[in-house]
């Protein structure tokens, strides 16, 4: 109820809005990131009272990585690197939201006109994906508590964000039967998913 509640007079506001001028586009914006406020805050409760429903879908990641890449923040930005396509069954939606918070951390915390890369390998009876960005920002994410709830790194100050998107990456995986590590190196921040390619007796 509260959800409907924020989100119908956001949407109302949305869609009066005029589409020209610079003050019209960066409203849109802002109401934009309110909407993925909302939705983050209302997944993490459905992830903390274990309300989640994992469906078992046939998924082309490949296409799947596309859309993603597509709706990203910089795609002109990303490179994607796979051998193969790769087919899942797995929850296409849970999947997308996962990979989506991936591409957005490393689009905003990401050095300014850097490279991204992702790199989808297949290891037999599951798929692994490895998320690298050069890091533009002071302050590296603490390996503890990189995946904490609301926990936000130094270099995160001055970006809007909740500090949910990791910590919702990470429960999210773990309803399909997956796990993700943060690797960094000397010079790049690396996430490593890792999930099965059918999710049969995942949460």
């Amino acid at each position: 109820m509260l959800t409907h509640e924020l989100k119908t007079p956001l949407s109302t506001i949305y869609m009066r809005l005029d589409e020209e001028g610079k003050n019209a586009q960066a409203i849109k914006k802002s109401i934009s990131e309110m909407n993925t406020v909302i939705d983050r805050c209302v997944q993490a409760n459905k992830v903390q009272d274990q309300k989640l429903q994992v469906q078992s879908d046939p998924v082309d990641l490949m296409l799947l990585i596309d859309d993603v890449v597509t709706s990203a923040p910089s795609p002109e930005r990303i490179e994607v690197q796979s051998s193969a396509q790769h087919r899942l069954q797995t929850d296409r939606q849970l999947l997308g939201i996962v990979l989506s918070n991936l591409v957005e951390n490393a689009c905003k915390y990401s050095a300014k006109d850097s490279r991204i890369d992702i790199a989808v390998e297949d290891l037999g009876s599951q798929v692994q994906l490895t998320f690298k960005n050069t890091t533009g920002r002071a302050g590296w994410p603490s390996e503890t508590r990189i995946f904490e709830k609301y926990y936000r790194g130094s270099g995160a100050q001055g970006q809007a964000g909740t500090g949910l998107g990791l910590f919702l990456v990470q429960s999210l995986v773990a309803s399909l039967g997956g796990r993700i590590a943060y690797q960094p190196t000397a010079t790049q921040v690396c996430f490593v998913l890792t999930l099965p390619k059918s999710n049969a007796g995942a949460l």
